[in-house]
């Protein structure tokens, strides 16, 4: 959203408070701009939950993948 959004995210009486604000305003529509941030929020908050319930997996694969490139380099040696 860099690119057509700023954001300032503020502590007010205890609750997170995120100002977006767009220069251009012709581009998009405040409702429009708050539906795009709340989609990408949800994007960026599942990614995180797929990479942390995935990485007992991706550490397994990681460890076969290079125990296979040793086991070679051992018996090329």
């Amino acid at each position: 959203m860099a690119g057509i959004a700023a954001c300032q995210v503020d502590i007010v009486d205890g609750r997170w408070l995120c100002r977006l604000s767009c220069p251009d305003r012709e581009a998009i529509t405040p409702e429009g701009l708050r539906g795009r941030f709340l989609a990408v929020l949800n994007d960026e908050n599942l990614r995180e939950q797929i990479e942390l319930r995935t990485a007992p997996l991706r550490d397994v694969i990681v460890a076969l993948a290079f125990g296979s490139i040793a086991r070679e380099r051992k018996d090329s040696a």
